[in-house]
Parts: C-alpha cells; structure tokens; sequence
C-alpha cells in the first residue's frame, strides 16, 4: 500500500520532529505501508504528489489548533483527496479551539487519530469520532535510557519569552542550555523543498559566531546538529531536564530522565504528563523552581518507583495502539477503503 504523507516537519530542524519522522516510517513500513512521497503542508500537493498512490496520510503534530494557518490547510486536505479518489486520515495530532468552520473541514477525514484524550473530547463535542494514539515519539526504542549524568539540562521553548527565561535560569543554576535546533536535512529527491531552510540555518549559524553574549547566540552556539548526538550527550550527561519543549518531554519520559515540564502553545504537555500519571511535574513559575533546586538539588526530582511504572505502562501502550493504527490502515486499502465502515470502528470500544 502506497501512501502519501502530508505536513512533514523534520525538514525544519527540529530534534523532535526528526524523530516522529524516524518512528512515522518504522510503524508503516512495519505494517506494509510504503511512504512515497513526503510534502510539507505548504506546498502544492498536485505538483509533487505521485500519480499512483493509495492513501493520503497527514501527521497533524501540533498543528491543529486556534484556527492556525496550518490548521486551515490541513483542514483542505479530504477535500484534495477525495477529488482524488483516495482516502484521507489524520494521525498524530491535537486538536484544540478551532472554529466550526474547521471542524467541518476536518470531519471530512475518513479516519482520525488524535495524541491526547483532551483533543478526542473537543472533537466528540464537535460530533466527530476520534480515537487517541499517543504521540509517536513514545514508541521510540534507544539503543540505552538516560540518567547517567547529573547536569541539569535547559531546552528552550516554541514561546521566545520562556526561551530567554530558561535562558536565564540555565545561567543561574550554572546548568547546560541545549535548544531543540537540528541541522535540517539534505532532502535527494527534493532538494529545493528545504533549500531555503537550510541555508538560513548556516546563515545564522556563522552570525552566532560573531554575535554578542545572549540568547540568540547561545541557542546557535549550544545546539547539537545531529539527533542521535542530541541523544548521546541526553544519555550520558543528563540528570535532570527542564523540558521547555513537548518533545524534549518526550524525550526525557523514553530515556527515563527525571524532568519538569512547561505549558506549550497547545495543552499537549497537560495531556501527556496527566496520561502518565505525572501531572505534579508541570511547572508554572520558573523562579519558585530555580530557587528550589538551587537550595535542594536534584535529589527530590527523581522518579519514583511507581512513576517509572507508569512511564513504561504508557509507552508500551503507545506502542502497541500505534502498531494497530497502522495495521488498520493497511486493511483498509488492502480490502477497499470504506469509511462509513472505518468510522464505525472508530467508535467501538
């Protein structure tokens, strides 16, 4: 089965999006999907589509929220597929505060699959059934877990004013600064998608060199380029994470790295920390924080025997509710894509 994907982000250079890109391509091919073409959301889709594809696939992350300009194009999406007589499904996403408009775009999916149970229930409130598949990252197996190290690592964050804040409190608790940047991929057989990206990457790369002290600077000069070097000094080094970003949460909850959270642009961080059972990890004022660790450490941020239990119980869940997302998938296609009857599925127990 031949499917197209739609809106990868990984090649913006992001350490969370490469590795839902890496895991998005393990749980397909694993259950006979072949990805054929990947599209970012803005580009147009007739023109770089193949002519022969069985399925339209949209990773939703977090896009799909506040009438967001991606949320209106992905909303287009059904629409361009089924004037193409191939199915529409959207995974991997939130969804959060759209308007009607939207939400009647977005019903046209033939299958949804959302990564919190707080978007399936803004969903079902609009009529529209959705089942909940964690986010993809989860299903992430590394070749070792974390804590191994006992710095305090600092990731910045997708709101430029938490970013300076992490900033700063990194500088404070003399703890390491490591945005989430990734150099964006060389992408064969689409180089010119990417192009701009990467050089305004290199671009602002060699201005850090010559910029003054600060937080542009930092963000440039202490990211790590490659992923798996992001996850080796994470494994070696960390002790402790201060995840600024959802996916650095993520990341921490696979490696088992004791962390705090902060609220994002979605309640995607609320969702998945109340999913584990770790909801008491969100953090809501940076300074109470900074003054805690300064004077108890890290020592009380451990995990605790009952949260690593969770933590495991989840992403073992995660995994096998992704692999049956998948196969599910490819049944569809296989057999003749019905979706009153994929709907149907959907709201069975």
């Amino acid at each position: 089965m031949r499917a197209v994907l739609i809106n990868t982000t990984h090649q913006n250079g992001h350490h969370g999006c490469t590795l839902v890109n890496r895991q998005l391509d393990l749980l397909a091919s694993a259950a006979g999907v072949e990805i054929v073409a990947k599209l970012p959301a803005h580009v147009d889709w007739s023109q770089l589509a193949p002519s022969d594809f069985d399925l339209v696939l949209v990773n939703g992350e977090g896009c799909l929220h506040h009438d967001s300009t991606a949320s209106k194009q992905l909303a287009t999406v059904p629409g361009w597929a089924h004037a193409r007589n191939k199915p529409a499904v959207l995974i991997n996403s939130v969804y959060q505060s759209n308007s009607d408009s939207i939400a009647q775009a977005v019903a046209k999916y033939d299958l949804i699959f959302v990564r919190d149970m707080l978007s399936q229930k803004e969903l079902a409130k609009a009529g529209i059934p959705a089942r909940c598949v964690p986010d993809l990252t989860l299903t992430w197996t590394p070749a070792v877990n974390g804590c191994f190290g006992h710095d305090i690592i600092v990731t910045d964050s997708t709101f430029r004013s938490t970013t300076k804040q992490l900033y700063r409190l990194a500088r404070r608790l003399r703890a390491r600064f490591l945005p989430m940047i990734a150099l964006p991929p060389e992408i064969p057989d689409a180089p010119d998608r990417n192009r701009p990206t990467r050089s305004r990457y290199e671009t602002k790369l060699l201005a850090s060199r010559i910029a003054p002290p600060g937080i542009w600077r930092a963000r440039y000069r202490n990211h790590i380029a490659e992923f798996d070097d992001f996850v080796a000094i994470l494994s070696q080094s960390a002790g402790m994470i201060i995840a600024g970003r959802f996916h650095a949460l993520c990341m921490a909850l696979v490696l088992e790295i004791p962390m705090v959270a902060l609220r994002s642009s979605t309640w995607k961080t609320e969702a998945l920390l109340d999913a584990a059972g770790l909801e008491h990890r969100l953090v809501s004022d940076l300074d109470e924080l900074g003054q805690r660790l300064a004077s108890d450490g890290t020592e009380p941020f451990l995990y605790a025997s009952d949260e690593i239990a969770r933590i495991r119980a989840l992403r073992a869940q995660t995994l096998a509710d992704a692999e049956a997302m998948f196969a599910q998938l490819h049944h569809c296609t296989e057999f003749g894509f019905d979706p009153s009857h994929a709907k149907r599925a959907l709201t069975e127990p």
